[in-house]
């Protein structure tokens, strides 16, 4: 078998070399190569397929091919190729649990002839060209349009001393496999001289046009290439999602398609002699995507997707897992040379090896059934490699020295490397136990020791931890002590151990939080210390004592009084009169905003309402107090409200609008002589225009209805009476 299919149920590819017809869908392409037979002749091979289960161009008769010079593209000569007659190839589908699509059908045929062609400086070019590709072709800009070339070339003496005939491709792709499945193929050629080969994807060469679809003679070089569809390239010519990749050395095409439809693909292998390139040959073929169905499956997971994998060194017993479907019966063998006990039926079994190696995994699901398949993954076993270590940990940075031991299990003699991280002395080492490593700094410190042994190696990293030697301080807010006064205590000391505290004020009393408050009721000054214990890491006890720390002093009282308390907008004058003790600066804050330095000032307010006034005394230690008084001015009158309008359009009295001064809560309700309400508003401002729903109201009187609530009044006040509308 020259390729294999993994399978997925999902959708079916038909793999077909390039499609081609006298305007040309039917004509599936193919490539083509050259023999050199001695005495300066050459045997032409051209090798095309065609689609049989279309109405579609038959094989050309005769075939014409053209010979130009490899530079110049001078046109050296013109051949016919009778037809050879074809032969109908199989649907050969590697899974026979896979019902193969009607309507497949291709022939192939081979054509061959020998042209005598003298040596040559510059070597030659055989070509051959039709047209179309056919409308359907998903990956191609315009492919009703676009034809196919195929060349070989000969190289010339420039290139090489003798003479050369050129690889070709041993294998056509598989006619059906099936989307979202893996295609692994085997796209390898073989060469007559044994000279070096080198695999890539290419965009293949357009040729011929619609209106000259089967040219005689061939058109000079060079070609154009195709026009690639948005979203495809000669790397990825299947488009988004899916994946393909030629390796360039084996000419193994792996292929795993998601999109339907008909996809272009290039294949060009190169021919090297002592390193120096002297000829190509290109393939162009498709893929045809269509939908299928898979009954059966088997399918080995790879060891690196093993839900168990961790690495190849994990010992020799290994948990075997199944992703494959469909099956009834299992048939596992474990690939140990010179036994036939490396066997199992399970569904997912597990096998221990006699030793390390590579093994070739095979599992045939439903052995000997009509419907069978099977899968084959290499496992690599090695010897269990685990590595570790030990290390007293969470030591003191003073004096310390630590001992690090590392713990191995697997093969004998292994290559062992330590790295101790940033600021370690020694920083690395070489040997399962090392001592007096010390490090400059407390803290993390991350440490790795690996193992290494033929193919295996194993590593182990985790953290040591050094104790810093704890520093004491503390503070305090606030720092002006005016009584009484509630100092807040602030524990500033740096520890990476948990520590305990005691506190004493200096008038007698102490606590044990890390951060107490305490209220002082004396005027003072006050000796605060502090004293800390660590039990663990870098155990020690410091004591901080810091003298005169807290500094009391009394508090000045404000009070003062006014003339009155109330008055109204027409007399809105009040005196104060200080009757504070104990300070030395006093001033006066009116509405939050003035300030007013006189001890018994003189007040005057231009506006109504409540105005608060704070007096606020400080003493020569700086210690404040402030007290406050209302004081209420009140408006002449509330509310003012006119008794008729003239809403005519002229520039006066055209708005009946009541005068409210400051309310806290207005409402005015208008009604007609029938109680109909033409106007209401919650808008002090508002002004009616006379109008209702937007057409002007008839003359007449009018009723109001006003209820408002003035500042710091607990009810609402209600006023009512009757307006004249006059036009």
């Amino acid at each position: 078998m020259v390729f294999s299919v993994f399978r997925k149920p999902g959708l079916l590819i038909l793999t077909t070399l390039f499609a081609l017809q006298l305007r040309a869908s039917h004509i599936v392409g193919g490539d083509m190569y050259y023999d050199y037979l001695g005495q300066n002749q050459y045997r032409i091979t051209v090798v095309l397929y065609r689609d049989c289960a279309s109405s579609g161009a038959q094989f050309d008769d005769p075939m014409p091919i053209s010979v130009f010079d490899a530079v110049t593209f001078s046109r050296i000569s013109n051949h016919d190729i009778p037809f050879p007659g074809d032969e109908q190839l199989p649907v050969i589908l590697s899974n026979p649990c896979v019902t193969p699509p009607t309507g497949i059908c291709t022939e192939r045929a081979t054509y061959t002839k020998v042209i005598t062609l003298g040596p040559s400086t510059n070597g030659y070019i055989v070509s051959y060209q039709r047209c179309c590709r056919g409308p359907n072709v998903t990956n191609l800009n315009f492919p009703e349009d676009t034809g196919l070339t195929l060349q070989t070339i000969i190289p010339g003496t420039n290139l090489i001393a003798g003479n050369n005939s050129s690889p070709r491709f041993k294998n056509y792709p598989p006619l059906v496999i099936c989307n979202n499945d893996e295609l692994v193929f085997d796209h390898s050629a073989t060469d007559p001289d044994g000279d070096s080969l080198a695999y890539q994807l290419i965009t293949p060469l357009a040729g011929a046009s619609d209106i000259d679809p089967a040219p005689n003679p061939i058109p000079a070089p060079p070609y154009q290439q195709v026009n690639w569809a948005g979203g495809y390239a000669p790397s990825n010519p299947l488009g988004p999602g899916a994946t393909i990749e030629l390796n360039p050395k084996t000419g193994i095409l792996t292929a795993d398609p998601e999109l339907l439809g008909l996809f272009v693909v290039g294949i060009r292998v190169s021919e090297y002699r002592n390193g120096v390139l002297i000829g190509q040959s290109d393939r162009d073929f498709l893929f045809k995507v269509v939908n299928c169905v898979i009954e059966l499956k088997a399918d080995i997971t790879p060891q690196e997707e093993s839900s168990t994998f961790i690495s190849y060194c994990q010992g020799f017993t290994t948990e075997f897992e199944n992703k494959g479907f469909g099956g009834t019966n299992y048939k596992w063998d474990f690939g140990v040379q010179g036994i036939d006990t490396d066997v199992s039926t399970e569904q997912t079994p597990t096998y221990t090896y006699p030793g390390p190696g590579e093994y070739l995994v095979t599992l045939v699901v439903n052995p000997g059934w009509p419907c069978t398949d099977t899968s084959t993954q290499i496992f690599k076993v090695y010897e269990k490699m685990e590595i570790s270590f030990e290390v007293e940990d969470s030591v003191c940075i003073t004096n310390h020295s630590l001992h690090f031991q590392g713990q191995y299990e697997g093969p004998n003699n292994p290559e062992i490397t330590w790295n101790f991280g940033s600021g370690a002395n020694p920083a690395t080492g070489n040997t399962l136990s090392v001592v007096g490593v010390t490090y400059e700094s407390a803290g993390f410190h991350e440490v790795t020791i690996s193992a290494e042994s033929g193919t295996c190696d194993a590593e182990y990293t985790d953290m040591v931890f050094l104790y810093d030697v704890p520093i004491i301080d503390f503070g305090m807010n606030p720092e002006l002590g005016c009584l009484p006064f509630t100092a807040e205590f602030g524990d500033s000391s740096t520890s990476y151990a948990p520590l305990t505290y005691y506190w004493t004020f200096g008038d007698g009393t102490s606590s044990t939080e890390k951060n107490p408050k305490h209220t002082y009721t004396a005027e003072g000054s006050y000796d605060v210390s502090l004293q800390i214990k660590s039990e663990e890491g870098c155990v020690s006890e410091l004591t901080l004592m810091k003298d005169d720390f807290v500094n009391t002093f009394p508090s000045p009282t404000s009070e003062f009084d006014a003339d009155k308390y109330q008055t109204d907008i027409f007399n809105p004058n009040f005196r104060l009169f200080d009757q504070s003790s104990g300070g030395s600066t006093i001033f006066y804050i009116v509405d939050d905003s003035i300030r007013v330095e006189d001890d018994n000032p003189d007040l005057k307010f231009d506006e109504s309402g409540y105005h608060r006034v704070a007096q606020v005394v400080i003493n020569q230690y700086g210690c404040p107090d402030t007290s406050y008084l209302y004081l209420q001015v009140d408006p002449y009158t509330l509310i003012y409200v006119p008794n008729t309008f003239t809403p005519d359009g002229n520039r006066y009295n055209n708005l009946f609008k009541p005068v409210v001064r400051d309310p806290l809560r207005y409402q005015i309700d208008i009604y007609n002589r029938w109680g109909q309400l033409v106007f209401s508003s919650t808008d002090s401002n508002a002004a009616w225009d006379g109008t209702f729903q937007g057409k002007p109201c008839p003359d007449g009187i009018y009723s109001y209805k006003i209820s408002l609530r003035a500042v710091q009044e607990e009810t609402d006040r209600l006023y009512t009476g009757h307006i004249n509308l006059l036009r």
